[in-house]
């Protein structure tokens, strides 16, 4: 059956689906797979009105596409896990109801952790050498198989800072595990997960394995403060052929819309004193504000959340800096923001704990 497949949308479902819609009628395509990472985008998990806003849609665009005669396979993410088995991560939404009523909408997408799609394999990020498809994988999930779920979860290779060789098929990473390490029993494979300019196929020996996740946006510190790492490519599947098919997404129009629906002015908080400016990555004390890279502010305010607690160099490999395309190594970022503001005491073992002097 001739099928579109479309990477990680990250609250950007009113924006990508109608294009989506219009590539399935000029096509005559009666099946869609949605890849995962629904939820979360940067700077966003205070957008309380815009998670609920994402998820309605979806499950209304799922049942119009449904009234059309187009099946919609719903895969799920890492970032959409945590909201399923009830452990909040640093970028999910702070707001308890709001994270009870996600949890509650995800279900009704009927998702599910695989798909065979002849023969390849789909799923959000893919399966190494290390993790095997699972019959469950490929059923709906239930409350029964979100017990396992957290399994999945908490496998995270070490290139997204996890103390596995490789990560599961919610973490793994494209060019670093995947196509490192594949598994053998699952030559074809078609994932989205780590974010490409445009669409990547690795074709090895007798691997294919197509990274489609094109839709990642930016934020930045001026106008149109926000910028698009990929292209936006979904992929065409159709006879074991693949073959990328162009959205009208590279445009300002897009960046209008997503600076219309992302929260960006008036994001500023005040703490224990210190004045947090999320538009601008600074934070002020004593009445002298620091401007500060997206990095070291995200490090800055998570350590800050855990003042007088010592923090794993890990901990924040995996819940901050896994999320940047060029990855800076912890103690690189650290040693920066305190050449700006001395505020992370470090030591023995490379723990790392919050103090301003």
């Amino acid at each position: 059956m001739k099928t579109l497949l479309v990477g990680d949308i990250h609250l950007k479902a009113q924006i990508i689906l109608p294009m989506v819609e219009q590539k399935i009628r000029h096509l005559s395509c009666y099946r869609v797979i949605l890849l995962g990472d629904y939820m979360d985008a940067y700077n966003q998990n205070r957008n309380i009105s815009l998670y609920m806003d994402e998820l309605d849609y979806i499950l209304m665009w799922q049942s119009k596409m449904q009234v059309l005669g187009v099946e919609v396979i719903t895969l799920m993410g890492n970032h959409d896990a945590p909201y399923l088995i009830n452990q909040p991560k640093m970028f999910s939404i702070r707001d308890a109801d709001g994270f009870i009523r996600v949890k509650k909408k995800l279900l009704k997408l009927k998702l599910q952790i695989a798909f065979l799609l002849d023969e390849y394999v789909v799923s959000h990020a893919g399966y190494t050498q290390d993790y095997d498809l699972e019959d469950w994988h490929l059923t709906i999930l239930n409350e029964n198989t979100l017990e396992k779920v957290d399994w999945l979860d908490k496998h995270v290779g070490a290139s997204r800072g996890g103390e596995y060789l490789s990560g599961s098929p919610l973490w793994a990473d494209f060019e670093q595990e995947l196509c490192m390490f594949p598994n053998p029993n699952y030559p074809k494979q078609i994932v989205g997960h780590t974010p490409q300019r445009q669409i990547h196929i690795m074709e090895k020996s007798n691997f294919s394995i197509a990274g489609i996740d094109t839709f990642q946006v930016t934020p930045i510190k001026t106008a149109p403060y926000y910028e698009l790492f990929g292209n936006g490519e979904i992929l065409l599947y159709e006879n074991d052929t693949l073959c990328p098919v162009d959205l009208d997404w590279e445009n300002e129009s897009v960046i209008k819309k997503i600076d219309s629906n992302f929260y960006r002015s008036g994001r500023i908080a005040v703490v224990g004193g210190i004045i947090f400016d999320f538009e601008k990555w600074s934070v002020t004390v004593n009445k002298k504000e620091f401007l500060l890279t997206n990095e070291e502010f995200d490090i800055f305010v998570y350590l800050f959340e855990r003042e007088g607690k010592e923090v794993l160099e890990k901990d924040l490999e995996t819940e901050i800096l896994y999320k940047y395309e060029k990855i800076d190594s912890v103690n690189d970022v650290i040693f920066r923001l305190n050449s700006k503001i001395q505020s992370v005491v470090i030591s023995p073992g490379n723990k790392f704990t919050f103090r301003l002097k």
